[in-house]
């Protein structure tokens, strides 16, 4: 199991977080990439992290973090 944090998105990333929201249980629109996307956009957020949690090469977790404005 690895952590890595990432400052930017790219298309494989946003991939692989809709197929893990797409299979898991605790889906909600609150936790899916589109809404962190329309957030960004909405709020005028360029400056965040993602602390992304692999396994086997496997995305499990997928924690944004945004920086006060």
């Amino acid at each position: 199991m690895k952590l890595i944090i990432r400052n930017s998105l790219d298309q494989e990333f946003l991939k692989k977080w809709q197929k893990l929201w797409d299979e898991s249980t605790e889906a909600n629109f609150h936790n899916s990439p589109q809404w962190f996307l329309a957030a960004c956009e909405g709020f005028d957020i360029k400056n965040y992290l993602m602390a992304i949690v692999e396994n086997n090469g496997q995305l499990e977790a997928v924690f944004p973090l945004l920086w006060e404005k």
